[in-house]
C-alpha cells in the first residue's frame, strides 16, 4: 500500500500552488535498495511495485496532477497511457513552470506558476473523459533492463461548467456561410490592444482539443482542408478565398452584427446556420458546433 507524504510536507512542496494540489509521489515511499532486493526475490519489478503502490485517482477534465519522482521514480521515465487521455509534461529540475489547468476544488482554468525544484517532476493533464492507466517506465543501461517503477489509474470525469446559466445557441436561422456542408469561421481580433475582447474560457475553447478534432473530422474538406478558420478582423479581405471574403462580409454587415463585434462566429451546415457572439466556453462551444455538424 502507498505510503503518501504527509499534509505538511506536502504543502511546503508547492508553496505557491494550491493547497489542494496535494502530489503524487511515485513509487511511495519504496527506495531503491528495497525495490532492488525485491526484484531479486521476485525476478518481476512490476509484481514487487504491485505490493507498494496501487494508484488510484479521480479528476475532472482539465484538471492535472503533480508528480513527484521518489527515489525509485528518478529520470529518464518514459511514461506510457493506455488509453492517451493522459498528457505528461515534464518539467526540468530549476526550471520555473507556468501551467493552464483547473487545480482540484476549483471549476475554472487558471494560471499557476511552481517554483523552480532540485530534481525534475512532472504534471499529468487530464484531457478527455474515461479511464486511462499510465504506466512509469524508468529506462534501462547496457547493462541493466527498464524498470517499471509506478501504475497509475485515473478516472476523468466531465468538466464542471462555469457558475451562472449559459443561454446556449439560439434557434437555426439562415445560412451565414455559402455553400454545401458544414464550415465555421470565428472571427477574432490579435492586436496585443485587444487581450480584453476574449475571456480566458473563450481562449481555452479556441485551442481545446475536443473542439479542434470535431471541426477536423465534421468540416467539409476542399482540397484536403477542413473549412473552418478563425479570422483576424483586420486580415485584407480580398486576399481570402471567394466563400469565405462573403463571410467575412457578412460578419462587417452592421444589419447582422452591429458594431462589428468580435470574438463573433458563423456555422452553416447548408442548411441551416447560427451567427452570434463566441459562446462562453468549451462545452457550450462544442453544443453549438454539434447543433449543426451533425
Amino acid at each position: 500500500m502507498r505510503i503518501l507524504l504527509t499534509m505538511a510536507v506536502a504543502f511546503t512542496l508547492l508553496l505557491s500552488a494550491h493547497a489542494e494540489d496535494i502530489p503524487y509521489v511515485l513509487g511511495g515511499k519504496v527506495t531503491k535498495a528495497q525495490l532492488d532486493a525485491a526484484i531479486k526475490q521476485e525476478k518481476d519489478a512490476k509484481k514487487v511495485l504491485d505490493l507498494y503502490n496501487q494508484g488510484t485517482l479521480k479528476r475532472n477534465k482539465g484538471q492535472y496532477i503533480v508528480v513527484l519522482p521518489g527515489e525509485v521514480g528518478t529520470g529518464p521515465l518514459l511514461w506510457i497511457p493506455t488509453n492517451n487521455l493522459l498528457t505528461c509534461f515534464e518539467v526540468k529540475k530549476g526550471q520555473i513552470k507556468e501551467h493552464w489547468g483547473i487545480p482540484e476544488g476549483k471549476t475554472e482554468y487558471e494560471k499557476i506558476t511552481f517554483p523552480a525544484r532540485d530534481s525534475d517532476w512532472y504534471i499529468l493533464q487530464c484531457g478527455k473523459e474515461g479511464n486511462d492507466k499510465v504506466t512509469v517506465v524508468k529506462n534501462g543501461t547496457a547493462t541493466t533492463p527498464p524498470v517499471i517503477t509506478d501504475r497509475i489509474e485515473v478516472t476523468v470525469g466531465p468538466i464542471k461548467p462555469d457558475p451562472g446559466p449559459d443561454p446556449g445557441p439560439t434557434p437555426p436561422g439562415p445560412v451565414p456561410i455559402p455553400g454545401q456542408g458544414f464550415r465555421v469561421l470565428i472571427v477574432i481580433e490579435r492586436s496585443i490592444d485587444a487581450s480584453n475582447t476574449m475571456t480566458m474560457q473563450q481562449r481555452i475553447a479556441l485551442s481545446s482539443f475536443d473542439v479542434r478534432e470535431y471541426l477536423d473530422t465534421k468540416c467539409v474538406k476542399e482540397n484536403g482542408t477542413p473549412e473552418y478558420r478563425i479570422i483576424d478582423k483586420n486580415v485584407e479581405i480580398a486576399n481570402l478565398p471567394k466563400v469565405w471574403q462573403d463571410a467575412m462580409n457578412r460578419w462587417k454587415d452592421p444589419a447582422k452584427n452591429p458594431g462589428a463585434k468580435v470574438p463573433w462566429i458563423l456555422v452553416t451546415n447548408g442548411t441551416e446556420g447560427f451567427e452570434g457572439e463566441l459562446p462562453a466556453n468549451t462545452d457550450a462551444l462544442l453544443t453549438l458546433l454539434k447543433t449543426y455538424g451533425k
